[in-house]
């Protein structure tokens, strides 16, 4: 429950932010952690990833972009897998994605309780 929250702060401070700045503005930290708030969101609701989808069509491809650049194996090995995997998976494997993003938050000198 605790990462459930921590996601969800973060995932709506970046959305607002990523309203003003675009997404290009954001960096991939933030396009990470709004990925994978954006999956979550749809996975809770839904129990699949149509809406996050349909939202922002590029998640999945800008989400291993991201996981790659920032060095984050489980992150890239979730984010290699299908969309189908991911669905199946997403819930058993959501508290390691959020214990591997945590520590980046301070290394980039924010944090949201």
């Amino acid at each position: 429950m605790a990462h459930e929250i921590w996601l969800n702060r973060w995932g709506v401070a970046i959305d607002q932010r990523e309203q003003k700045v675009g997404t290009q503005g954001l960096t991939s930290l933030e396009r990470l952690i709004h990925i994978l708030w954006l999956i979550s969101q749809s996975m809770r609701a839904t129990g699949d990833l149509v809406a996050a989808r349909q939202r922002d069509p590029t998640l999945f491809r800008d989400g291993l972009a991201a996981a790659r650049a920032l060095d984050l194996p489980g992150i890239v090995e979730v984010f290699a897998s299908s969309a189908g995997w991911i669905e199946a998976h997403f819930f058993e494997k959501f508290d390691d994605l959020c214990r591997e993003l945590q520590p980046l938050r301070l290394i980039a000198g924010t944090d949201i309780h």
